[in-house]
């Protein structure tokens, strides 16, 4: 409820007028208009943001090689502090660190 607070701080700042003569209230209002507006703007710019949590969020970060399997192409790889299955048509080797480039299921396809 406290966000769309922003939204009224021009009604509210028409109680200026109440309170001080108009050469003064004028100027004092135009100042929270544009305080609200730049308010406004930011938030819808936040708002617009991609999601970056959750499997999206891993995409394009690096991650390091900690199990592979016999065949070499797929594995388990630690994210952040998280670990993942993986698999990778490049091949795989422990230690080595690849780039999240998607998902198949719960699964991290990996490239360079």
């Amino acid at each position: 409820m406290l966000c769309h607070l922003p939204l009224f701080l021009p009604i509210f700042g028409l109680v200026l007028f109440l309170f001080f003569p108009l050469p003064v209230a004028v100027p004092l209002y135009l100042v929270v208009v544009g305080i609200s507006y730049f308010l406004f703007k930011k938030t819808v710019d936040i708002m617009r943001k991609p999601v970056c949590t959750g499997k999206e969020g891993l995409i394009g970060l690096t991650c390091k090689i900690v199990e592979v399997d016999e065949s070499g192409t797929t594995g388990i790889v630690q994210v952040l502090d998280e670990y993942w299955r993986a698999k990778s048509d490049e091949g795989m080797r422990i230690g080595e660190k690849m780039v999240v480039k998607g998902f198949d299921g719960s699964t991290i396809l990996l490239g360079k």
